[in-house]
Formats: C-alpha cells, structure tokens, sequence
C-alpha cells in the first residue's frame, strides 16, 4: 500500500504555505492597483496645462491687437516727450522773464 497522506504543511517564519501564497497575492494585487494609479497621476501631470492653455487661448492677444497697443504706446511716448519739452520750454522762458524783469529799465546815462 502506498503512502497517500496529504503533505504537510511548512511553516516559513511562522506562516503556512497557504499564508505566504496568500500574501503574495495580496503584494501583487497592492502593486497592480498602485501602478495604475500612478500612470493615471502621471497622464494627469503630462496633460496638465493643456486644457489651461486652450481656456486662456481666446483671451491672448492676435498679432494685430498687439500691432495696435504698439501705435497706442508710441503715441503716448510722443505725447509724453511733447508735455516733457513743453514743461522744458516753459521754465527756460520762465527764468529767462525773470532775468529780464531784473534789468533796470531806460536807466542808462
């Protein structure tokens, strides 16, 4: 007659071969679960921005407003240096009057 007794069992570390498949499973099932949702936060960080920049997309200047705000600055730069030379021009003639109304008047022996 042969010996048909179940094997027994081992024990690693104190834990049944069932327990170590068991865990080993789990391991696997753990690992599966956080790859996926670390590919998921990588697309998620990949596609960040995109949707942002399709939002903004109408609100960014075309070339031809740009041109436009180009001629509106330059024409505040040249209304600028106007008022700025005129001032200029106002105190040299401002200091030249006074040294005028300095001079004695039709005083000359």
């Amino acid at each position: 007659m042969e010996n048909k007794r179940k094997p027994m069992r081992k024990r690693l570390c104190g834990w049944t071969d069932d327990e170590v498949v068991r865990a080993v499973e789990k391991v696997k099932e753990e690992w599966d679960e956080t790859y996926a949702q670390t590919q998921t936060r990588v697309k998620s960080i990949e596609e960040y921005g995109k949707g942002t920049l399709d939002l903004l997309a109408p609100q960014m200047p075309t070339q031809e407003d740009v041109s436009n705000q180009v001629v509106v600055f330059k024409s505040w730069k040249d209304q600028y240096q106007s008022l700025h030379l005129g001032l200029r021009n106002a105190n040299l003639q401002k200091k030249a009057n006074i040294r005028k109304a300095r001079l004695p008047r039709g005083n000359f022996f």
